[in-house]
């Protein structure tokens, strides 16, 4: 494993858990936290080998959460070295041309999967549309309200009869 150093220089990190359990709670902590590696160095010094040390340096630490000390720790290794000149194996450089035909292929793959989207989107409205007719259709007919239209206003309206003409 390296040293503080190195890990600073390559740009990885540390990450501490805690695993107690917290009684107040009545379940257990489950917190992350990373430590900043510059005082880590001030503290430890620069050629300070965790794995060499793991109980000493996870004692230094506590839980901003509960306060119970560091359970664990993960090393998380800077992936970005990956994605320049050498492939995540170092199978050399990505030829273009491979990469454009990929590109395109993601690309008319998107928009085929949008244009089912869509259509399928249509046809749900639709679907939802006829449902809801049918349903009012079913509900006229058990209620025995007029399907041809609306019922008259007038039919059942109290008030003085209008005068007679003639």
């Amino acid at each position: 494993m390296s040293t503080l150093a190195h890990l600073r220089d390559s740009g990885d990190r540390i990450i501490l858990y805690c695993a107690a359990l917290r009684r107040d709670l009545n379940r257990w902590c489950n917190t992350s936290w990373e430590p900043g590696l510059d005082q880590m160095i001030q503290y430890f010094g620069l050629d300070f080998e965790i794995h060499a040390d793991r109980a000493r340096f996870l004692a230094m630490f506590e839980c901003p959460n509960c306060g119970a000390p560091a359970y664990t720790l993960t090393y998380m290794v800077n992936a970005s070295g990956m994605m320049h000149d050498m492939g995540s194996h170092n199978h050399g450089r990505p030829d273009p041309i491979e990469t454009a035909r990929i590109r395109a292929e993601l690309e008319q793959g998107r928009a085929i999967a949008e244009m089912h989207q869509a259509n399928a989107d249509a046809m749900r409205q639709e679907a939802l549309a006829a449902e809801k007719a049918r349903k009012k259709l079913q509900r006229d007919l058990e209620t025995g309200r007029q399907i041809i239209g609306p019922p008259n206003p007038w039919k059942y309206r109290k008030g003085p009869k209008p005068p007679m003409r003639g």
